[in-house]
């Protein structure tokens, strides 16, 4: 049985009070209160509850790209999967899209998975990775989370199936052998 961690513990207690309350007005306090840890022991592992958030939807988007790295799922299959899991959960990251900024900002921390992961899924498929190959990744990762913000943020209205096929069919044509698994 595996124990949960400080981690999950905090962001458990957030998801709950999350459920019944705006995140914008959920403090650290209540967090802690919630799950009986102090203060500091929040602090030890987040900066504040934006980390915390931006942590938990790092756990779940991750754990769906890791079914892609172990051929659990094709990528159609992942990227709608994604787009559903930000259509039903949409004020968690547009708050976190509205709250973080620079270096710590959610967008950018969501281009480094989406990156992580895609490459290190081209990598495993024994084909040379070149570095034009991840230049293109980079490209694609960029504009995909850009493009997935403006529809988390209400300004593209788009089905969470459109959305899975804008990712699919925008992917550069020099990568397009590594991704189609369908």
């Amino acid at each position: 049985m595996k124990r949960k961690t400080t981690k999950e513990i905090l962001a458990e207690s957030f998801k709950e009070l999350a459920a019944v309350r705006k995140i914008d007005r959920i403090t650290v306090r209540e967090i802690t209160d919630s799950c009986q840890y102090s203060p500091a022991t929040f602090y030890r592992h987040f900066k504040d509850k934006y980390d915390l958030i931006d942590w938990d939807c790092a756990q779940t988007v991750e754990e769906r790209y890791s079914r892609i790295v172990s051929k659990e799922c094709s990528w159609h299959e992942i990227w709608r999967i994604c787009a559903d899991y930000h259509e039903e959960n949409r004020e968690q990251p547009a708050d976190l899209l509205r709250h973080t900024t620079g270096m710590n900002s959610f967008e950018r921390y969501m281009t480094e998975v989406s990156y992580k992961y895609m490459l290190e899924y081209m990598v495993n498929s024994g084909e040379k990775v070149t570095e034009a190959d991840r230049r293109y990744l980079m490209v694609y990762c960029l504009g995909g989370v850009r493009y997935t913000t403006e529809w988390i943020l209400g300004s593209i209205s788009a089905t969470a199936a459109e959305m899975a096929d804008v990712y699919e069919n925008t992917i550069p044509a020099p990568l397009r052998h590594f991704f189609n698994n369908k």
